[in-house]
């Protein structure tokens, strides 16, 4: 496809082959490092992989695990000793042919920890530091899909016409809108109006203030 094209520009004398390779060479190696330096934020991710359930994860994968959840949220305090408890205890639970299950159903993640939690809170078994764990690699998105819906949701309210919200006015909405989309409205007051805290700043005049 660029064989005739640069063919005809060396016949008119526009470019030499020699040129066109650097150039070419030049924006090739520009967007490698670009990718390579904006890339690389997410390498300890990997880390995180034990996480996924696709196997038994062993005590030295939940330890890099721990450090990389560490690094990343400081303040969430995991007791290491008994979180390795709580991985006896999962392990024990995916020994039973629960992974090929997993696998052959191609069971998404928030299903098997919701499936590892039930079994968990069934036998009273406390699973407090492993959940905070998983919780990382539950959250994260498998695509900017979640990103584009915010924009979506974001560019519909805030329109030439409705155009003086503030940035504090526009998150509370995207939040309501993102997280509570799935309940009626009629749920939706009824689970405020159970919570107290949440009436009086509804009722108060602090969200005038802004």
């Amino acid at each position: 496809m660029v064989r005739v094209p640069l063919r005809d520009l060396e016949e008119n004398g526009l470019i030499t082959k020699e040129t066109f390779l650097g150039k070419s060479k030049c924006f090739f190696d520009t967007a490698v490092n670009y990718l390579e330096a904006w890339g690389k934020h997410a390498d300890d991710l990997q880390d995180l992989s034990c996480l996924l359930l696709k196997k038994k994860p062993q005590r030295l994968e939940v330890e890099k695990a721990v450090e990389t959840r560490r690094r990343k949220c400081p303040n969430v305090t995991i007791d290491e000793d008994i979180l390795f408890d709580e991985v006896s205890g999962l392990q024990e639970l995916l020994q039973g042919g629960i992974l090929e299950e997993w696998k052959r159903e191609d069971t998404p993640l928030i299903q098997k920890w919701g499936s590892v939690i039930s079994h968990f809170q069934l036998n009273e078994i406390p699973l407090i530091n492993i959940a905070r764990l998983a919780s990382v690699v539950i959250c994260l998105p498998g695509s900017n899909a979640p990103v584009e819906r915010v924009f979506s949701l974001m560019n519909d309210m805030w329109t030439a016409e409705r155009n003086r919200f503030t940035v504090s006015t526009m998150k509370a909405l995207l939040t309501v809108k993102t997280n509570f989309n799935h309940l009626p409205c009629q749920d939706f007051m009824e689970m405020l109006t159970k919570n107290k805290p949440i009436l009086k700043k509804i009722h108060s005049s602090e969200k005038y203030t802004d």
